[in-house]
């Protein structure tokens, strides 16, 4: 059986709001920077989030580079497909029953 999950029960949307553009100096000790690219940066909050690089360009009026990033999860606005098999199916315990899902 193929199952799809649609963003929005997944992983969400991307977020307009976690797309923003950083100057490369924010990337210090990284020598090449390339759109698909991966770190881990610090929020506001102080926790740990993944950032992915978007694109990277030149800003003539200005020196050096701009790189976007998007902080969503990488999965964000994908559809995701799995194939699935059931092998067994039981009966709920008294206990799932009553709270309503699996223990």
């Amino acid at each position: 059986m193929r199952v799809s999950v649609e963003p929005e029960d997944g992983y969400g949307e991307i977020l307009a709001e976690m797309v923003q553009t950083v100057d490369k100096a924010a990337f210090e000790g990284v020598e090449s920077i390339e759109p698909g690219m991966m770190f881990e940066a610090q929020g506001p909050d102080g926790a740990m989030q993944r950032i992915v690089v978007k694109s990277v360009k030149s800003v003539k009026s200005v020196e050096g580079d701009e790189v976007i990033i998007d902080a969503s999860h990488p999965l964000a606005g994908v559809v995701l497909h799995f194939d699935v098999e059931i092998v067994s199916v039981r009966e709920a315990s008294e206990e799932e029953t009553a709270h309503g899902h699996v223990h």
